[in-house]
C-alpha cells in the first residue's frame, strides 16, 4: 500500500506522528540493488520536480516539515527525495487533494469517525484506503463508508 495522506485521530495523533517520523528517518534509502534498501529514487527528473514542487507549495501554504522535505543530498545521481512527513496541512491543499507518488505523507487530524470518513472521501483520487483500529465494528463501518 502506498499511502498518500494520513488522517489520525486527535487522541493518538501526537504519539502516532512521532513514531511515524522516527520510522521515516530510519528508512534505508538507496539503490534498489543495495542490501536492505527500503526506498529508492523516483522514476525521473520530472517526478522529482513534481514532488519537490508539491512539498514547497504545501510549506508556502502553512505546512510544517517534520522530516525530509527536500532532494536527498546523499546521492549525487538519481532522483532521490527524502522520506517526508508534513503536518499543519489543510483538506483543500494540493498535497492532500492530489496524488504525490513520492515519499511524502501529509498528516491531518480528526475527532470523530464521521469526520474521518468525510475527509477521506473528499478527494478526486482514491487509489487505496486503509484503516487501523482495534475495533472490528469500526472497520466494518469504514468498509461501507469509503466512496472509492
Amino acid at each position: 500500500n502506498c499511502a498518500e495522506r494520513v488522517y489520525g485521530q486527535e487522541s493518538v495523533a501526537e504519539k502516532f506522528t512521532a513514531l511515524l517520523v522516527k520510522k521515516m528517518q530510519e528508512t534505508k534509502v538507496g539503490l534498489p540493488t543495495d542490501e536492505g534498501v527500503e526506498m529508492c529514487g523516483l522514476v525521473n527528473k520530472d517526478q522529482l520536480e513534481k514532488v519537490s514542487g508539491m512539498v514547497e507549495r504545501a510549506v508556502k501554504a502553512g505546512a510544517t516539515v517534520l522530516c525530509g522535505g527536500k532532494k536527498n543530498a546523499k546521492f549525487s545521481a538519481g532522483y532521490h527525495f527524502e522520506p517526508t512527513v508534513l503536518t499543519n496541512v489543510k483538506q483543500t491543499d494540493e498535497i492532500i487533494q492530489q496524488e504525490v507518488f513520492g515519499p511524502v505523507l501529509p498528516i491531518m487530524t480528526f475527532k470523530t469517525f464521521d469526520e474521518a470518513m468525510a475527509l477521506s472521501n473528499d478527494c478526486e483520487f482514491g487509489l487505496a484506503s486503509s484503516i487501523f483500529t482495534t475495533n472490528a465494528n469500526t472497520v466494518a463501518k469504514a468498509m461501507t463508508s469509503f466512496k472509492f
